[in-house]
C-alpha cells in the first residue's frame, strides 16, 4: 500500500509476465530478465474492477518481450490505457553474471524493527531481518522469505528479488535520506529458488546511481541483479534519518579476488616443470590452479603478462611474487579451483572451504571452547570458523606453523567475524604487522570464502609497483 492505495509490486508484475510467457512456452523455466522497466505504479481503485492486459511477443529462442497494461473506462465513456511494466523474459540459461567483489564495510547494525519503521511494506513483504555492514558504496544484510501466502509454484521467487530491492533501497536511504521506489534494472540472472524461511545473504554494491546485488543462501547462489535504479518519492522524516558513524560512511575496502581452474598457457616451460616435479596429481593441479589465479589477478590489476609473473614460496610456505616484494599474495584451493587475493597496502590471507560437518575429534583438537559454543553442530558455522583460522594464519605470514587455538574466533556473523590472538600469533601481529584485523566472509555455492586483511606500513600505490 502506497499513499493509502493498494498497488501491484514490481516483483509480482515480473511473476505475472513470466507466467504469461510460460503459457506460450510450457516446459521451460524462468532464468532471468533484461531491460526491465517499471514505468508507473499499477494501482487498484476501490470498488472498481481492474482490467489488466499482459502482452507476450516472442523475440528470439528463449526470450519473450512482455508488457503489462491496465485499461480503465472513465465516466466520460473514454478508455484509458496505461503501460505499467515491460521486460525481456529469459526462459533459457543466460550468460553467467560474475559474483560481486568482496567489499569490507563498517559494522552498522540495523534491526528489522528499525528497517520497517521507515519502509511502508506489509507483513508478507517484510523480508529483511538485519543489516550488518554499511559503507558509502556497499551494504550487507540477511533476509527470510515465505512465499506460501502469495501462492504456490511461483516461477520467479518474487520475495527473493524483493529482498534485493529493499536492501539497495535501504542503502540509498542511509546515504541520501530519501524514500525511493525501484523503476527498473538491466539484468537479472535467476539461479535457484530459495527455501521458505532459510537465511538469505544479501550483498549490495553501489556504482554511481545504480546498484548491483547478489542474493545467496549458505548452500546456493539465488540471484544476481545488475543495474537497479530508483525514483525518489520524498525525504525521510527528520526523526527517521540514519546518523552516520563518527568517522563518516567512507568507502568500503575492496578485496580483489580471482578464482580459476589451471591454465597451462600461463606458465613457461621451466616454471611448469618445477611445479609438476613433486607431489600427487591433485597437489600439482592445486598448485597450478592457485598460481594461475595469482597470474590472472596481477594481469588484471597491473597489466603484467601472465608468463612474466613468477610465484614462489618463502620458508614458511607464504607465496610471493618474484621481483615485486611490495605485493602481498595469498592462495587457496577448493573443488579443483584456485583462489587468489593480492593487495599492495595490507597483509592478506584467503581461504575457501566446502561446507561440511567436522568430526568431534577435529573440533576438540583445533577449536576452543568458545568456538565450539558459537558453532555447535552447524556445519556452515564450523566451516566458517575454520576458514577464518586458516586465513588469519596466512595473513600473519606463518600458516599453521602455530597452534590453531592461538587464533580464536570470538564472534561470528554471516559477513564478518572478530578474533582474539594468543601466544605466537599475538607476538607475530605485534612485531611484524600493524593495524586492526579486518575479516570478510562470503557464502558461495556451498562454500565459505574468508579474507583477512591487516594494514601494513609503508603502503605502496599500484602505479608505483607497476613501475
Amino acid at each position: 500500500v502506497l499513499q493509502g492505495r493498494p498497488l501491484i509490486p514490481g516483483v509480482i508484475a515480473l511473476e505475472m509476465m513470466t507466467g504469461a510467457a510460460l503459457i506460450l512456452f510450457p516446459g521451460h523455466r524462468f532464468c532471468g530478465a533484461t531491460s526491465v522497466e517499471f514505468n508507473s505504479a499499477l494501482k487498484l481503485f476501490h470498488n472498481e474492477p481492474s482490467n489488466i492486459e499482459i502482452k507476450v511477443t516472442p523475440k528470439q529462442p528463449g526470450i519473450c518481450y512482455c508488457e503489462i497494461s491496465s485499461i480503465r473506462h472513465m465516466v466520460t465513456g473514454k478508455e484509458l490505457r496505461t503501460n505499467h511494466f515491460k521486460a525481456n523474459i529469459h526462459l533459457q540459461p543466460m550468460k553467467p553474471i560474475d559474483d560481486l567483489p568482496v567489499l569490507l564495510g563498517k559494522e552498522y547494525p540495523i534491526s528489522r524493527q528499525d528497517i520497517y519503521s521507515r519502509f511502508f511494506h506489509g507483513p508478507i513483504f517484510r523480508v529483511l531481518y538485519q543489516i550488518y555492514e554499511i559503507a558509502g558504496d556497499s551494504l550487507t544484510a540477511d533476509a527470510r522469505v515465505n512465499h506460501q501466502p502469495i501462492g504456490t509454484n511461483l516461477a520467479t521467487s518474487p520475495l527473493a528479488l524483493e529482498a534485493a530491492f529493499q536492501a539497495a533501497g535501504l542503502h540509498l536511504m542511509t546515504q541520501q535520506g530519501k524514500i525511493v521506489l525501484p523503476i527498473g534494472f538491466s539484468h537479472l540472472e535467476f539461479l535457484e529458488s530459495p527455501k521458505d524461511n532459510e537465511q538469505l545473504l544479501v550483498g549490495v554494491v553501489r556504482r554511481g546511481e545504480l546498484y548491483d546485488i547478489d542474493v545467496d543462501s549458505e548452500n546456493a547462489a539465488i540471484l544476481r541483479l545488475r543495474g537497479l535504479k530508483f525514483f525518489p518519492l520524498g525525504p525521510l522524516p527528520q526523526n527517521k534519518l540514519f546518523q552516520p558513524p563518527a568517522s563518516g560512511w567512507g568507502e568500503s575496502a575492496p578485496m580483489d579476488v580471482e578464482s580459476t581452474t589451471p591454465s597451462p598457457n600461463a606458465f613457461g616451460k621451466i616454471e611448469m616443470e618445477s611445479l609438476l616435479n613433486r607431489g600427487s596429481i591433485k597437489r600439482q593441479q592445486d598448485r597450478l590452479a592457485g598460481r594461475t589465479a595469482v597470474k590472472k589477478l596481477i594481469h588484471r590489476l597491473l597489466q603484467i603478462p601472465m608468463q612474466k609473473t613468477i610465484v614462489l614460496n618463502n620458508k614458511w610456505g607464504q607465496p610471493f611474487v618474484k621481483g615485486n616484494p611490495q605485493l602481498c599474495v595469498s592462495i587457496s584451493h577448493s573443488e579443483g579451483k584456485g583462489y587468489a587475493c593480492v593487495k599492495h597496502d595490507s597483509w592478506i590471507g584467503i581461504d575457501v572451504e566446502k561446507i561440511a560437518l567436522r568430526t568431534p575429534a577435529f573440533l576438540k583438537t583445533f577449536f576452543t571452547k568458545q568456538e565450539l559454543a558459537i558453532c555447535g553442530q552447524n556445519p556452515a558455522k564450523q566451516t566458517a570458523i575454520w576458514t577464518i583460522k586458516e586465513a588469519v594464519s596466512k595473513a600473519l605470514g606463518l600458516g599453521f606453523h602455530l597452534s590453531t587455538k592461538d587464533i580464536e574466533v570470538i564472534s561470528l556473523h554471516p559477513f564478518s567475524a572478530q578474533v582474539k590472538l594468543f601466544s605466537r600469533a599475538l607476538e607475530q601481529l605485534s612485531q611484524y604487522r600493524n593495524g586492526e584485523i579486518q575479516i570478510g566472509l562470503r557464502y558461495r555455492r556451498g562454500s565459505v570464502l574468508a579474507i583477512v586483511c591487516i594494514q601494513k606500513y609503508p603502503s605502496y600505490e599500484l602505479s608505483y609497483i607497476r613501475t
